[in-house]
């Protein structure tokens, strides 16, 4: 879909990212994640043995499993192997297996547009690349992991390097990709609520009305909420729960943050009520999805 050229210059502008964790593992027993959730995207590069990947509910393309392998047949599943990237799209419930010596590189990566949007949700994005055909894409996947494990590149080099490898990762992805035309169609009229994203995006942590972003976007309330789900199929209250969620998520997977501090963070008036809400958003206690987390590959 062709964008105008002041949508085109919104959009590189708006075009960003953040790297929740990278890193290497070299496991030499077997990996069960268990059932879990991550908030943004995962990407698994598998140098040596393979992953088994379960999706629940998932509708992908499948590479069934040997009747040795044992696998279980309620839920779909691929297997990643050496050579292959693993691409697992933001919140959705899978678990990774691993029943022999492995070595990956991983990735939890965000990219969004005007301060909200999943830019790779535009797409439908392989579940798995070749990588081994693609010796950039390779090499991009092991510099990242590389460059966001070694803390002591801080200079500007080092900061331009790590943006070109993110930036070069994408393009890879997106050219592997094809886009949903019914999704980025929305994007026409993304100028009209972006008051409103940027003021969601400014405070994270904080519960937000939904008469605030229409006063922010000069509408009232019934007229915002209609437009704001035209654009991005859902309602706002819908979007800040999903965003809320997001943020309680990555607290508990990448702080050491005890969940009382979190709670008060995200402006909840006790552990208690930040529980609660947790369990009827998530579907479990926030204690049990960080032990989840932890337990598993890449927390």
């Amino acid at each position: 879909m062709a964008f105008s050229s002041e949508l085109q210059e919104q959009i590189q502008h708006s075009l960003d990212y953040r790297i929740y964790w990278s890193c290497f593992q070299q496991l030499d027993e077997e990996l069960d994640t268990g059932w879990r959730i991550l908030p943004y995207w995962v990407l698994l590069y598998t140098h040596k043995g393979e992953t088994r990947y379960f999706q629940d509910g998932a509708e992908s393309e499948q590479r069934p499993f040997s009747s040795e392998q044992n696998a279980p047949n309620s839920e779909c599943h691929t297997l990643a192997r050496a050579g292959e990237l693993l691409l697992i799209p933001a919140g959705v419930r899978h678990r990774l297996l691993s029943t022999e010596p492995t070595i990956c590189d991983g990735l939890h990566i965000n990219f969004r547009l005007f301060q909200g949007i999943d830019l790779l949700s535009l797409f439908e994005v392989p579940l798995i690349i070749q990588a081994t055909e693609d010796p950039v894409l390779y090499q991009t996947m092991q510099n990242l992991t590389q460059l966001w494990s070694d803390d002591t590149c801080s200079d500007l080099l080092a900061i331009a390097t790590r943006q070109a490898c993110v930036y070069t990762l994408l393009q890879l992805i997106l050219t592997a990709a094809r886009p949903i035309p019914e999704r980025e169609r929305p994007l026409q009229s993304i100028g009209r609520i972006q008051n409103a994203l940027s003021y969601i995006d400014e405070h994270p942590d904080h519960p937000i009305r939904v008469e605030t972003l229409a006063s922010y976007c000069s509408m009232s309330r019934n007229r915002f909420s209609l437009l704001f789900k035209e654009i991005l199929g859902q309602s706002p209250q819908q979007y800040l729960t999903q965003k809320r969620l997001a943020r309680a998520m990555s607290l508990l997977a990448n702080s050491e943050q005890p969940i009382s501090v979190i709670a008060e963070t995200l402006s909840f008036c006790d552990q208690f009520h930040f529980s609660k809400w947790f369990k009827k958003v998530a579907g479990e206690s926030p204690r049990s999805y960080r032990d989840k987390i932890r337990a598993g590959l890449f927390r």
